[in-house]
């Protein structure tokens, strides 16, 4: 694909929020300099999706397959490190913005006509997908048939690397104050990869529990942000308690969307 300054700016965002959790771990530089040799040569070797919506998410995957090729640890290890360097960059919590600002009905004619684009296949490797406007269970919808990102881990003969990225999909809804739900995703072998993003109940947000496990993951945070299982631990139970709180305010069975 063509390397273009978009391209470039993108790489060097996810570069620098990985370096520095890379130096906090106790890696040497020699890692760095191998995941930027060899990020350069995936780039070089990856299909073209043009100017893609998701041109993103093609630059972090091929970011992953580099770290993976680079660092010496397993998946997992990699992914809890490439998760753990985006909680604790400010700059990326800045930039992916909040849940108004996704979620803002004036960017859904941009969304549609993207969808539509997208249906014309006119680059083998980028996403197709069909955009679902909010309804009372969610927001806002994506229901993906064709991923970038495994087409990507395909070519580059690591296709299970794409479902560690199908996580990181909830820690990005997390950074910006939203609801993911789905029921699946190609990459872990279903038909298409179905989105519903929603901005967090009143009384989720009030959720004596969801509140105090939040605090204590802030705390974490500051105190020791590489222990992988905790993120996970913590992520878990502030969802459980929420869902527990909600049914216990309603008395109705707990919708997952």
């Amino acid at each position: 694909m063509k390397n273009t300054l978009q391209a470039k700016l993108i790489y060097r965002f996810y570069h620098s929020a990985v370096k520095a959790e890379l130096k906090r771990r106790g890696f040497s530089k020699n890692t760095v300099k191998k995941i930027e040799k060899e990020h350069k040569l995936i780039v070089e070797r990856a299909k073209d999706i043009g100017k893609s919506n998701l041109l993103s998410s093609y630059i972090m995957g091929s970011y992953f397959i580099a770290l993976n090729r680079s660092t010496g640890k397993s998946a997992e290890e990699n992914y809890e490190i490439f998760r753990d360097g985006l909680y604790a960059s400010k700059l990326f919590h800045k930039i992916m913005g909040d849940a108004d600002s996704y979620l803002d009905p004036k960017r859904m004619p941009a969304r549609l006509k993207w969808s539509e684009d997208s249906h014309k296949r006119k680059y083998e490797n980028d996403w197709v997908v069909d955009i679902l406007p909010g309804n009372e269970s969610y927001d806002l919808g994506y229901d993906y048939h064709e991923c970038g990102i495994c087409k990507l881990c395909q070519d580059e003969g690591c296709p299970d690397l794409a479902a560690y990225l199908c996580r990181m999909d909830y820690v990005l809804a997390d950074i910006m104050h939203m609801k993911l739900v789905r029921t699946g995703t190609i990459a872990e072998g279903a038909a298409l990869c179905d989105f519903r993003y929603s901005k967090p109940r009143d009384e989720e947000n009030s959720c004596p529990s969801g509140q105090l496990l939040r605090f204590l993951y802030n705390i974490q945070m500051k105190t020791n942000p590489t222990d992988g299982f905790y993120h996970d631990t913590i992520s878990h139970h502030m969802y459980l308690s929420k869902m527990a709180y909600s049914h216990s305010e309603s008395q109705l069975p707990v919708k997952l969307n």
